[in-house]
């Protein structure tokens, strides 16, 4: 099988936005976590090219999606990424599946402590 390594940023209207909406930084949660921030790198298979496999990176600082909270869990056989628009109203933009087959690597960065001694 022919593998074709292409990692991208998610993109949209040529704008790679921060983290950040209506001046309030996003929230990233790993399985409820807070935490820095989440990339996940996963391979996508090429249907108009059998045989080629593109590998697509979600990175949670990067994400121009207007939410204020994203949350990513590992759910049996799929990666659950979670857009809420007010978490503690539950009130969900959209869910992403990605099948933990596809997944190449998941990093997670943890909260760093701000006084350290």
């Amino acid at each position: 099988m022919k593998l074709t390594k292409i990692c991208k940023a998610i993109l949209q209207k040529n704008t790679i936005k921060t983290g950040v909406i209506n001046n309030n930084k996003k929230v990233f949660k790993f399985h409820g976590s807070e935490v820095e921030n989440i990339i996940i790198r996963y391979a996508v298979r090429q249907y108009d090219k059998p045989g080629t496999v593109v590998i697509e990176e979600f990175d949670a600082l990067k994400d121009p999606e207007p939410c204020e909270t994203i949350n990513m869990q590992v759910v049996a056989d799929f990666v659950t990424i979670t857009f809420y628009r007010k978490e503690n109203e539950n009130s969900i933009i959209r869910r992403e599946l990605i099948p933990s087959h596809a997944i190449e690597h998941i990093w997670v960065k943890d909260l760093q402590e701000q006084n350290l001694q």
